[in-house]
């Protein structure tokens, strides 16, 4: 007797929203962890796989590219598909119930620093109005920061009644952060109708769109940590929050712990005779001098007398001998020469960009040289390779700049 070998064909199930519901075949699963799976089957064998949504949400869309034949039929939660002459690929779409909420971040990561805002933010389906159909967290911010943000007008039952974006004269302090709650029909109805607007926006378009049309919106403020980095003396508070005696945003909260890549560098490295006090210091670093209220990332050089306070030193900075570096930010891989001065004198409005450089820190760009003995002033900015003779009488006055090679800090 000649034995018959049956074609077996690759069947693929993708779980294209796995955070909505589960797909479960022959004891497979794909979720989260494994949004996708694969099983072999000869022509004609029968599949059945079931679909289990998570609560709040249903089946969207079950769409089959076979590229054999094969046929798809449903009852219920429970789908069969017959394998036909080839491969072919199973794409499952989840998505919320109408009425349901959706929650949407825009937040770009770069400008912001938060913690516990997604958990805390979903819980407010359950204790939210009925009928609201859009919810955007806030976070009351400084009077004098809130024409920086997009800033929310709401009543005393957190009901949106205004939207102000970036106003000169606020009438309000909420600042949008930017994460939002949607119904799932009211958010899908937006999205359609604006499909054409050029670079249509959630905080320019969508929201104001929901807010017209049915005026729903309530405003949910969030009370854990939040703070904007989008401006250097923003980042530069922010940073030194991590150095206070108790911060207030711990890097060594137990109970919330946060991973961070590891170089493989060599361990930090305090020389005799040297100092560092409520700093943070990347590993690769070797201190000889002093450092205080600062910042290090991996790698950083301070040289014997040298000295460092309330300061940001990013990856690959050498600090020279004797040189005093004060309330700075110092980008990858600059050297300092050796008694050089940074952050002397006092504040004074920069020449180069007022609406960038607004305090008194000292900014320097990625790969700048800063000669010796050369003295800089308080809200300057340099980037380059910069020389002696770029410093008149050896100073780079209050508010000064020096660009030498290519664009500002």
């Amino acid at each position: 007797v000649t034995p018959v070998f049956k074609q077996l064909y690759t069947i693929r199930f993708a779980n294209d929203l796995p955070s909505y519901g589960t797909i479960t075949c022959n004891g497979l699963t794909a979720n989260e962890e494994h949004p996708a799976f694969s099983i072999k089957a000869p022509e004609g064998e029968t599949l059945s796989f079931q679909l289990t949504p998570r609560t709040g949400c249903e089946v969207g869309t079950v769409e089959v590219d076979p590229s054999g034949g094969g046929t798809l039929s449903s009852s219920g939660s429970t789908y069969t598909f017959t394998v036909g002459t080839g491969n072919a690929n199973i794409y499952v779409y989840f998505g919320p119930k109408p009425g349901h909420q959706i929650h949407v971040s825009t937040v770009p990561d770069e400008d912001f620093l938060g913690c516990e805002i997604t958990a805390d933010i979903y819980g407010v389906d359950e204790t939210f109005p009925p009928g609201a159909t859009v919810t955007i967290a806030t976070m009351a911010v400084p009077w004098e920061e809130a024409s920086r943000f997009g800033v929310v007008i709401a009543d005393e039952n957190g009901h949106i009644t205004d939207f102000e974006e970036k106003p000169k004269n606020p009438r309000s302090n909420l600042a949008s952060m930017g994460i939002y709650i949607f119904t799932w029909d009211v958010l899908r109805e937006a999205l359609i109708a604006l499909a054409d607007v050029p670079g249509c926006d959630f905080g320019k378009h969508v929201i104001p769109f929901c807010h017209e049309k049915y005026g729903t919106c309530y405003t949910y403020e969030f009370s854990g940590y939040w703070k904007d980095v989008g401006t250097l003396s923003s980042y530069w508070e922010a940073n030194m929050g991590l150095v206070d005696i108790v911060p207030e945003f711990n890097l060594y909260e137990e109970f919330w712990k946060i991973y961070t890549k590891e170089n493989a560098v060599p361990p930090q490295y305090m020389a005799p005779g040297s100092s560092a006090t409520q700093a943070l210091i990347g590993e690769g670093s070797s201190i000889y001098g002093s450092v205080h209220h600062s910042i290090l990332s991996a790698n950083v050089i301070v040289e014997e007398g040298a000295e460092v306070v309330d300061s940001i030193l990013m990856m690959g900075v050498h600090v020279g001998k004797g040189a005093k570096v004060h309330k700075a930010i110092i980008a990858e891989n600059t050297v300092i020469g050796d008694g050089a001065i940074l952050g002397e004198g006092e504040y004074a409005e920069s020449k180069l960009d007022t609406r960038v450089y607004a305090s008194d820190l000292v900014t320097v760009a990625e790969n700048s040289v800063i000669p010796p003995n050369v003295s800089i002033g308080k809200n300057t900015a340099i980037s380059g390779v910069t020389l002696p003779e770029d410093y008149p009488n050896g100073r780079l006055e209050d508010g000064g700049y020096i660009i030498r090679g290519g664009e500002g800090a």
